[in-house]
């Protein structure tokens, strides 16, 4: 005999399945079916695909959904602002080193900062959001 649940073969006289917990004797006789060995795996195939969707849950798509578009936008903010900064660092005047250029090169290296600062909140936001993803879909 197989369990009509699970597909595990059950011992004879055994009352509850090893595996799901069905109660054998608590089932009426025309809804224990029993089920052959040749289809065993593919009912094991079967049950793995329906954990597998049970346990992908919409609240995690859409945290992840967002926490991507963070990453993406903060990434991309933090290019514009880098590249920014390469293009004041690069300002020279003709008459060689004035305090103009000291001045817009120090710029460049605190908008560089201000980049990274920029893409590492992106970061630490998007992992709140997938971490509160992931608590919300245990619930």
């Amino acid at each position: 005999m197989y369990c009509p649940r699970c597909g595990k073969p059950a011992e004879p006289g055994e009352k509850i399945c090893s595996n799901c917990q069905l109660d054998f004797e608590t089932m009426s006789p025309d809804s224990n079916v029993n089920f052959s060995p040749d289809l065993e795996p593919q009912l094991v195939n079967i049950q793995l695909i329906s954990e597998r969707l049970r346990k992908v849950n919409i609240k995690l798509i859409c945290f992840s959904i967002i926490a991507l578009s963070i990453l993406i936008i903060t990434f991309l903010s933090a290019d514009k602002v880098s590249n920014s900064a390469y293009q004041i660092t690069q300002i020279r005047s003709s008459t060689g080193n004035t305090i103009n250029e000291v001045y817009y090169r120090e710029m460049g290296n605190i908008y560089t900062g201000y980049a990274m600062f920029i893409r590492e909140c992106g970061i630490f936001f998007a992992t709140v959001l997938v971490g509160l993803g992931l608590k919300r879909s245990k619930q």
